[in-house]
């Protein structure tokens, strides 16, 4: 299951976006492919300059189950500037 979800990105420009950042997924049959769920979503970093640390333990559909979904962390860059993703991670437990 699901706990925590978190982000590093820098936002060191006035006017670029980094957006819709979080975990997702999608199903793995042809019927249930295009059904992306958001599981951990943020907010747009726009205005809030410098290196910041997005979490969230606010998770959707937090029950992972590998055969039946495909999972991926993504942000949007909307490139005006230095805008970085420095990494992220997913926190979860077995049982």
């Amino acid at each position: 299951m699901v706990t925590r979800v978190r982000f590093t990105i820098e936002d060191s420009y006035q006017y670029g976006v980094i957006r819709n950042c979080g975990l997702y997924r999608s199903g793995l049959t042809v019927a249930t492919a295009n059904s992306i769920e958001p599981m951990a979503t943020f907010a747009s970093t726009s205005g809030i300059p410098g290196i910041l640390r997005l979490s969230t333990t606010s998770i959707s559909h937090a029950m992972v189950n590998n055969s039946k979904f495909g999972y991926w962390l993504q942000c949007y860059i909307q490139d005006y500037g230095p805008l970085y993703i420095f990494g992220a991670d997913v926190s979860y437990t077995i049982g």
